[in-house]
């Protein structure tokens, strides 16, 4: 805790880089500021010591449109002002810190949330706030994902039974912070000053919207009447409502951040960066503090650091956790809880909604949601799949395991059998007939990269009665696809036996009870 706190005392007295690079005559240098707060002052002390007849340019895709609009002279990798030309100097510093900003989002009524806990049995809820923000993921110009909407309603009625705090950030929208209602998904924007206009769309060519929750969390520590600070992102669904989320956040020591166990992560390169930690930023939670506020704009200006790296603001896979990863190994910020305590996974990688299909490894599989995870997060894959994701989740959760001969079967194995039977079509010839049309769209949505792995897109999200239909289509009569269904599961769960426990008690069952 000595260590930890000397450090962010240090980091939070010292300048520190908080810009992409800036050539001045030529040479890289960088802005320095004391914490995102201070970009603005940090900006024009660097144009402060700038001689008469500096060329400012810069480098990055961002700077040099902005730096385009002031008659920069570019090319097709930088752009340069002329000597001395002040007005377009500061526009390319300005542009070129503008990543080390808190984003242009202006929460108006974080003071009032304090008044939102409600009464459970008579008495105030546990002074537990949840929070999640959405930028409505865009998959197509003018088309954007409703899953926001979804996962949210499952939190907002989770904080209702608990008496706890939902604020949703909903950036989507157009209208001014002043409008957003309290309990509603408002719009919040504002602009930096007078003469910098910057809108939320361009803040987000610069850093990704992943990043969203670090700024939201550190903006919510001012409401201080809470015993623990919740951000998810907004494909978190909670599926275990009856938990209540003060008990599972206990062990949340004093002044760290606190994030579930993902043990997928040491897959991925940045792994290394976290000193062996692998956990999930898809869910964060902190008891508040100045301790706390520190770890956040630490993590915020992580990037610029020398330890750090630019990319993780926008290109580099991770995002914000690879930048909390980061923090946690220079300064043990992250208290890991287990795989399953605070979030499980439910997407592409865990082989989920399908999970013994061809190519899929016992060891994802295994990872997977499983009735009882607290929450399920659809993260991953194509964005317009996770809805139909969430569709197949709500079915799990609603139909449970069925007997089939001597053993109890989740719907998973189920919906195996029938994507077997579906495949074992693909790669014939096709024929000019109706009943096989179905099958071919699902086909036709099969990925098998090299044939390492076989990964499903929207046609296999079909709904299992759907799914059911198109194999059902493939035989002479419905009685003949009964029994070959009949004879692939038998075989399929002759398969798993020894894979994965029959009858299992440690929760299993739900891929084969």
């Amino acid at each position: 805790m000595l260590r930890l706190t000397v450090l962010l005392a240090t980091t939070a007295r010292a300048l520190q880089p908080c810009s992409t690079p800036v050539l001045v005559d030529g040479a890289e240098r960088f802005v320095e500021c004391g914490g995102p707060h201070a970009v603005e002052e940090a900006v024009f002390a660097f144009l402060g010591g700038l001689n008469d007849t500096a060329r400012v340019g810069c480098a990055t895709e961002a700077c040099r449109e902005a730096a385009q609009k002031k008659d920069a002279t570019c090319s097709d990798d930088e752009c340069t002002c002329g000597a001395g030309d002040w007005a377009c100097a500061r526009l390319v510093v300005e542009h070129a810190a503008l990543p080390a900003r808190w984003p242009p989002v202006s929460l108006t009524n974080v003071a009032q949330l304090c008044q939102q806990r409600a009464p459970v049995d008579g008495v105030n809820g546990s002074k537990v706030l949840v929070a999640s923000a959405s930028d409505g993921v865009r998959v197509a110009p003018d088309i954007t994902t409703n899953l926001a909407s979804r996962t949210w309603a499952s939190w907002r009625d989770y904080c209702r039974r608990h008496g706890y705090a939902f604020f949703p950030l909903d950036l989507t929208k157009e209208r001014l912070a002043g409008e957003a209602l309290l309990d509603g998904p408002g719009a919040h924007w504002s602009a930096y000053s007078p003469d910098l206009k910057v809108e939320l769309d361009y803040y987000l060519k610069v850093r990704s919207g992943h990043w969203h929750k670090i700024f939201l969390l550190r903006q919510l520590l001012e409401a201080a009447c809470f015993e623990f600070y919740v951000v998810v992102d907004d494909d978190i669904v909670v599926t275990a409502p009856e938990e209540p989320l003060h008990a599972i956040l206990a062990d949340l020591p004093e002044h760290y951040l606190g994030a579930g166990a993902d043990e997928n992560y040491h897959h991925h390169a940045q792994s290394a960066i976290g000193k062996g930690y692998s956990f999930n930023t898809g869910l964060l939670a902190t008891k508040g503090g100045a301790h706390s506020k520190r770890l956040l704009e630490a993590a915020w200006l992580q990037p610029f650091r020398s330890d750090g790296d630019v990319c993780w603001l926008k290109s580099c896979f991770a995002w914000d956790q690879a930048a909390v990863a980061s923090l946690h190994g220079r300064v043990g910020a992250v208290h890991v809880f287990p795989y399953r305590k605070l979030q499980s996974f439910w997407n592409a990688h865990t082989c989920a909604p399908d999970f013994f299909a061809q190519g899929c490894g016992v060891e994802n599989s295994r990872l997977a949601w499983r009735p009882g995870d607290f929450s399920a997060h659809l993260s991953g894959g194509d964005h317009m799949d996770r809805s139909h994701r969430l569709d197949l989740l709500r079915e799990y959760l609603d139909e449970g395991p069925l007997l089939f001969e001597n053993a109890s079967i989740g719907l998973s194995t189920r919906r195996t059998a029938l994507v077997d039977l579906a495949l074992a079509q693909c790669g014939r010839d096709r024929v000019v007939d109706a009943a096989r049309r179905a099958v071919d769209e699902v086909c036709d949505k099969v990925s098998r990269n090299d044939g390492r792995f076989v990964s499903f897109e929207r046609s296999v999200l079909w709904p299992t009665a759907q799914l059911r239909a198109a194999v059902v289509d493939l035989y002479p009569s419905a009685q003949e696809a009964d029994a070959a269904i009949a004879a692939h599961t038998r075989a399929l769960v002759g398969s798993l036996r020894g894979v994965v426990a029959v009858d299992a008690a440690d929760g299993a069952g739900f891929v084969l009870s």
